[in-house]
């Protein structure tokens, strides 16, 4: 242990002597202490033990405003990192009850969390604008409606309100979902700064996690393998059951042709979220590089399968989709099925137009397209 883990971990301990000593002495301010020590885990990404605190005071205080609230923030915290639809069931009930019984800003606010999570976007933004009109400047409830505009497909208006959330107060998660909007713009210069900001200070370990695994992806797309693998590194140290790293790091094992470290990586993404697309994507890639076509087009069309049909999901996700249909096409092409290689290829294409681009490109230098490239419907379609 250095020194300054040291300092942290006898600082850390005195802070619990101290109210453990105010828990058995004074009853009155024993609630107190106990909300505060909830309110820090939860500022610390540590909700299991922010919800044994909140109960608690609970136990104290049954209808303790502040600690009901606090709960269900910690539920909600579990609900995000387990991807267990029993917590979003457990968060959505308790954040109705409290509704039911409090009309407040913070009711609305968990009411926002809840439909978010149920995929409800309209009524998620009704409901922070319920939030807002009964505390109009508040930079989470700002940050959080930014991000279900952001899941809605309104990258304008998010970044619109991850700004105004900044302004006020900045935050580590406003700063994030910023960041991610501004790649989402393509702006990646400016979203680069914000994310190596938030791996230099950041104290939440799941900011940490997500901005290092973005910094991953952007060195691995420009060729700096060193800087790619030591942010992913970085990433799966702060949280290392990271779907979205995992499936990143991954990747970077596919393009170092290490295979089979690839595939275990793939595997622990899938099984902490099976619905993760970049994984399904990304393992249809491997399976192409190792000439497994009937293995590769089930992970694409897997991925495509989790990202259904919805409308808004799809103007999110269009430009994944597209990849997915595009690299089906090669499959279809590379088994010999015209057909279907030119129809995902057209699909692809109708997504990111830019992808007519790629597809010309790879039909001149790689082997790909070999079977279907002097066919006159894939010239009409790179033409």
């Amino acid at each position: 242990m250095d020194s300054r883990n040291f300092v942290i971990t006898i600082a850390v301990l005195l802070t619990v002597s101290v109210a453990v000593l105010v828990y058995f002495v004074v009853p009155d301010v024993r609630e107190g202490t106990i909300l505060r020590l909830a309110e820090r885990a939860l500022t610390k990404t540590d909700p299991q033990n922010a919800e044994r605190l909140y109960d608690k005071a609970l136990k104290l205080n049954p209808e303790n405003r502040e600690a009901l609230i606090g709960k269900a923030l910690a539920i909600f915290m579990r609900a995000r990192l387990s991807y267990d639809n029993a917590v979003v069931e457990e968060f959505t009930k308790l954040a109705e009850t409290l509704l039911s019984k409090d009309d407040s800003a913070e009711a609305w606010r968990l009411i926002g969390l809840t439909r978010s999570l149920q995929q409800k976007y309209d009524e998620a933004i009704e409901a922070y604008n319920n939030a807002l009109a009964r505390d109009p400047n508040n930079p989470a409830y700002l940050a959080e409606q930014g991000h279900v505009y952001d899941l809605k497909g309104d990258n304008k208006k998010a970044v619109e309100l991850y700004r105004r959330s900044f302004e006020i107060k900045p935050s580590d998660f406003a700063a994030l979902q910023l960041g991610l909007s501004l790649v989402h713009e393509k702006k990646n210069k400016e979203a680069n700064v914000i994310f190596e900001e938030l791996v230099r200070k950041s104290e939440d370990k799941y900011v940490v996690a997500q901005a290092a695994d973005m910094l991953g992806a952007s060195r691995l797309r420009k060729g700096n393998f060193a800087e790619a693998e030591s942010f992913f590194k970085k990433s799966l140290v702060a949280w290392p059951d990271y779907p979205d790293a995992l499936a990143n790091y991954g990747f970077f094992f596919v393009v170092m042709k290490n295979y089979p470290k690839a595939e275990e990586l793939f595997t622990q993404a899938l099984k902490m979220e099976p619905a993760n697309i970049r994984a399904w994507q990304y393992l249809g890639m491997l399976r192409t590089f190792e000439k497994k076509y009937d293995e590769a087009e089930s992970a694409f069309q897997k991925g495509i399968a989790e990202l259904g049909n919805d409308p808004t999901v799809m103007s999110h996700f269009a430009e994944r989709m597209a990849t997915l249909r595009y690299e089906l096409s090669k499959v279809k092409a590379l088994q010999g099925a015209t057909k279907d290689a030119l129809k995902f290829l057209q699909e692809a294409i109708l997504l990111n137009p830019s992808l007519k681009t790629v597809a010309a490109q790879e039909s001149r230098f790689m082997t790909v397209f070999d079977n279907i490239k002097n066919n006159p419907e894939f010239l009409k379609i790179i033409k």
